[in-house]
């Protein structure tokens, strides 16, 4: 049986929310913060505060960004799982292309699906594209042909495909999992050491 693996991004790979720790360069950290904390437990639509976060962080340059997120540390325990089945990994994430891919590709050497952005002039000029994690699920299952997906994330745009997975983990590494993402999941995990012991199981 062929198990997939999709993750969630920020605050489940990485130690922090990404969006945050960008607006800290523009003196926005706290504005943008109390946004993604809203959006992750669902008080905010999560499309519609994605792209009010954006157009408030489309200020930095992307080469910047880029640069900024290099800085930001992944979880090891998950970093290596992915390693280690790199063609059976996803990263889906509402975070942009522009923003992470370089990233993502560079350290995980997995496959990622996420927002889209279109960069001109080295800035953000729109957001083409937010992800639906539930659609995305169905996609990935149907391109690499999966018999069960394993999903792992922690807010309420990851919902749709906790709900979609055979197996529903809602992962509290960073923060605790928002009440609807709980309530999806089949396991609730707070140590990534054992989020990786769970996984090696399926």
């Amino acid at each position: 049986m062929r198990t997939g693996f999709c993750f969630d991004f920020d605050g489940t790979i990485t130690d922090r929310e990404l969006l945050p720790y960008l607006a800290e360069s523009i003196d926005l950290a706290d504005e943008i913060s109390v946004l993604t904390r809203a959006t992750i437990e669902g008080h905010l639509d999560f499309r519609k505060s994605f792209k009010l976060r954006c157009r408030l962080l489309g200020a930095i340059p992307v080469s910047r960004v880029n640069e900024l997120v290099q800085d930001v540390c992944m979880q090891p325990d998950i970093v290596d799982f992915i390693r280690s089945r790199p063609q059976d990994c996803v990263v889906v994430t509402g975070n942009l292309d522009c923003w992470i891919g370089p990233y993502v590709a560079e350290h995980l050497g997995c496959k990622l699906v996420s927002s889209r952005g279109t960069v001109s002039d080295d800035r953000l000029t729109a957001v083409d594209d937010v992800l639906d994690k539930g659609a995305a699920v169905s996609a990935l299952r149907a391109e690499f042909g999966w018999d069960r997906v394993v999903c792992v994330g922690d807010g309420m745009n990851d919902v749709p495909m906790l709900e979609l997975a055979d197996i529903a983990v809602a992962y509290g590494g960073v923060h605790t999992p928002c009440k609807a993402a709980e309530e999806a999941a089949h396991y609730i995990v707070y140590n990534p050491r054992s989020l990786c012991s769970l996984m090696s199981q399926f």
